[in-house]
């Protein structure tokens, strides 16, 4: 009895797994988050039960080489200031001098 339910089982999963559909897709995106995306929505669109996602990242063909500019050394542009001292303007004012005569008074003048 155990022979034909070991039998039966075999049989059943040998069965199952050729009746299994297979489905395979690529994508562009090799990120771990997108291929796991990609599997989702292929299991759910073609309802496959086995479902291989490959990455086929190409690599863009460069159509031009780019050059770089022209290396241009120029001279060190040294800025000299000259500071020229501004003369300085002086103003007089007009000075009146008043004479102011005094009485000298000494004791053989005027008496002590």
């Amino acid at each position: 009895m155990k022979k034909i339910i070991l039998f039966s089982c075999l049989f059943g999963l040998i069965l199952s797994s050729a009746n299994a559909t297979y489905y395979s897709t690529t994508t562009n995106n090799c990120n771990d988050a997108a291929m796991r995306a990609r599997m989702d929505s292929a299991v759910a669109q073609h309802r496959a039960v086995i479902t291989e996602v490959s990455c086929n990242y190409t690599v863009p063909e460069i159509t031009h080489v780019i050059t770089p500019a022209p290396i241009v050394v120029r001279k060190p542009v040294v800025h000299h200031y000259v500071v020229k001292p501004r003369p300085v303007v002086v103003e007089y004012v007009p000075v009146t001098v008043v004479s102011v005569e005094e009485d000298v008074c000494s004791c053989m003048t005027c008496g002590c």
